[in-house]
């Protein structure tokens, strides 16, 4: 049962919110987000990463001297941590209602119907904010960023990825002549020989895919692995087999001792943004022409890769004034969620619930992934909001 006056209050509303952040109730096309862990952090929090190579030890003779080699060095960075922030408003019908839950003439009925909206509205607080954790991890393992809106403009911001494994490809995937699985095994054995990682997962939207399953190198390829043709027995057109099918023949195909010790993910994530004219569209979260290449033992290493999760300052602020329509917010980081006035004159009356968190992610393993930029990839999929015919 809610209590009169407990119906805006920041506390409640957090409470939701806290209760509802369960990993295991988030959308699980968000799979970064699980990968890379959150980590508390600061403004300003200095970052060291040590750079230098390991050497190989010499042959001394006894009573000889050894040699003694500079360690390499520790590299500094800081990062400014931005804001992640969503408002949802609410309209008068409900404002209503909220009036009545406040003056306690709402039945038990009234009272569920808010508690189960407003546990819907918190919810999308909270996808917002994670699905904007979750772009951001993705525009760090793939070392670029490109972002400009409401005055936050960030353009080809980078997180130190070596040059060799950020790959843009001789031939576009989209073209039958490519070599998909050439581009791919020469980026995985210059990560295994030049920085000793194996990486063991690829990453790919199913435009990528379809468009790799269908050139030259891959059928040929198919041929040999799936398909029998040393016993006389032909090929079926490679486009007729289910992606689960063409996936094992791949994952076959990339693995270098042939045992299926790769694992090829297709990743089609989406979310949706809406501009200042109301415009709804789509976009995905791994651009079409990115593939991923990473290790999965590297999953939720924070010495690896994490998300820098500060403290919010709406907690601080709420705090040190008197702010009615806030109430006493939780102080640390986020996602917190609260309700305040759309206006404060009341002009026009209304109320705004807010989701919030700080952070920025961060790479200590600049090897950790690579990238293969693969060319024009164009998908079927409209970004436009499929409204009923």
């Amino acid at each position: 049962m809610i209590q009169p006056m407990e119906v805006l209050s920041a506390v409640r509303i957090n409470g939701i919110m806290q209760g509802l952040q369960d990993p295991r109730l988030l959308p699980q096309e968000l799979v970064w987000n699980k990968r890379i862990p959150d980590v508390p952090a600061s403004d300003e929090e200095i970052m060291a990463r040590f750079i230098g190579t390991p050497l190989i030890a010499d042959l001394i003779a006894d009573d000889a001297k050894a040699a003694v080699y500079a360690h390499g060095k520790f590299q500094f960075e800081t990062y400014k941590i931005p804001n992640l922030k969503i408002g949802i408003g609410v309209n008068q019908s409900t404002l209503a209602q909220i009036d009545r839950i406040r003056q306690g003439y709402a039945g038990p009925q009234d009272q569920q119907f808010f508690s189960s909206w407003e546990s819907n509205l918190v919810r999308d607080l909270i996808l917002g904010v994670e699905r904007r954790k979750e772009a951001l991890k993705i525009a760090m393992i793939t070392d670029q960023l490109n972002y400009d809106r409401l005055g936050v403009k960030a353009q080809d911001v980078t997180w130190g990825m070596p040059s060799d494994l950020k790959v843009t490809v001789s031939i576009a995937w989209s073209s039958t002549s490519a070599t998909p699985l050439t581009d791919i095994l020469t980026t995985m054995r210059t990560a295994r020989v030049r920085y000793g990682i194996v990486y063991n997962r690829i990453t790919m939207s199913t435009a990528a895919f379809q468009n790799m399953v269908k050139t030259t190198e891959f059928l040929n390829q198919a041929k040999l692995w799936g398909f029998g043709m040393f016993s006389g027995i032909p090929a079926p057109a490679i486009p007729l087999q289910s992606d689960g099918m063409l996936k094992q023949l791949a994952e076959r195909m990339l693995s270098t001792d042939g045992t299926g010790g790769v694992t090829l993910e297709t990743y089609d994530a989406r979310y949706w943004t809406q501009d200042t004219a109301g415009l709804t569209t789509s976009a995905a979260f791994l651009p079409l022409n990115f593939v991923i290449l990473s290790a999965s033992g590297n999953d939720g290493s924070s010495q690896v890769m994490d998300f820098a999760n500060a403290n919010t300052i709406e907690g601080m602020v709420a705090n040190m004034t008197q702010v009615p329509a806030i109430g006493r917010l939780p102080q640390g980081p986020g996602p917190i969620a609260y309700a305040t006035l759309t206006a404060p004159d009341l002009n026009s009356p209304g109320l705004t619930y807010w989701g919030v968190a700080r952070g920025f992610p961060r790479k200590r393993m600049l090897q950790a992934t690579a990238v293969l930029d693969i060319g024009t990839t164009t998908d079927t999929i409209t970004v436009g909001v499929p409204f009923p015919a």
